[in-house]
């Protein structure tokens, strides 16, 4: 059986990741200033899991996971890229995922529907 040593010059540049454990190259993590390795103490694909779960739990009150799985198709045009969560903005409830255009058009005619119903209307009056 042969057996891997590790040198110390590539010891001295991995870490353990404080969230999966895992023994990384230093370069896998975010400089930080506190530390003595001046290396976050997660590596980048937990930090950035981490950082992704905070902005919707806060924002919204989901996990990262749950907004993720909402976005396949945009529920007013079928678009399946660029894919935003749409929620209330005077409640807070989370609607559905919208794409791009879609979510600014809603949110340009202030989330109401009688002002959409309206522009279709106008639409129709002046469709050539």
């Amino acid at each position: 059986m042969v057996k891997h040593l590790i040198n110390s010059s590539e010891r001295d540049n991995m870490k353990q990741c404080i969230s999966c454990l895992e023994e990384k190259p230093l370069d896998e993590y975010h400089p930080h200033h506190t530390t003595k390795d001046k290396r976050s103490t997660a590596c980048k694909i937990c930090y950035n899991r981490q950082t992704l779960n905070a902005k919707y739990q806060k924002r919204y009150g989901i996990s990262a996971e749950q907004a993720e799985s909402m976005k396949t198709v945009c529920a007013i045009c079928g678009e399946k890229e660029n894919l935003h969560i749409d929620h209330c903005h005077t409640t807070g409830k989370v609607r559905e995922a919208l794409c791009r255009g879609c979510n600014h058009g809603v949110g340009n005619f202030k989330d109401n529907p009688q002002l959409l119903i309206r522009a279709a209307e106008y639409l129709e009056r002046h469709n050539d």
